[in-house]
């Protein structure tokens, strides 16, 4: 898979939002690759639009998937900080003139909310990262003695059944 395809699935799962482009999704891929390869334990580099591994062999869709998880957790972050900095700025969505009302937005809400997300998104990343770690991963030990053979019969009674 190439970054910019990897970018535009992000930015369509994202339901294409009007803040952020494909480019910059690309570039911010670009700059989180090594951060992908100390999640993972991998050696990914990039080439030209395109994530390989040290044989030259395309980023596989797990690795791509854990990418993705990445974008979605920062863009979370993005959108907190931007609340978060918007606090002291009321902002009204709403005026009614002869009913005289008048209806404002809950920031607080909205960042605790957003945090929340934010946190099921992580955990999510956590559980992708350790499914890709375990996949790959093999026992270092196998316990048991499987050369020698057993002795079934010693103490119940030797049937056998012909026919």
């Amino acid at each position: 898979m190439t970054v910019s395809d990897i970018a535009n699935e992000i930015y369509v799962e994202l339901g294409s939002p009007t803040s952020t482009s494909v480019n910059a999704i690309s570039t911010w891929l670009r700059a989180k690759v090594g951060d992908l390869n100390n999640l993972i334990f991998e050696n990914f580099v990039l080439t030209d639009n395109e994530i390989v591994d040290s044989a030259g062999t395309q980023i596989n869709k797990e690795a791509a998937a854990i990418l993705k998880k990445l974008y979605k957790v920062y863009d979370y972050e993005v959108s907190i900080r931007t609340h978060m900095n918007a606090i002291s700025t009321d902002t009204i969505l709403e005026v009614n003139d002869q009913g005289s009302s008048v209806k404002k937005i809950n920031r607080s809400e909205v960042s605790k909310t957003l945090a929340a997300l934010k946190k099921e998104e992580e955990i999510s990343l956590k559980y992708l990262i350790q499914s890709y770690c375990q996949r790959l991963s093999s026992p270092s030990q196998i316990a048991g003695d499987d050369t020698a053979q057993g002795n079934y019969g010693n103490t119940v009674l030797d049937y056998r059944i012909t026919i």
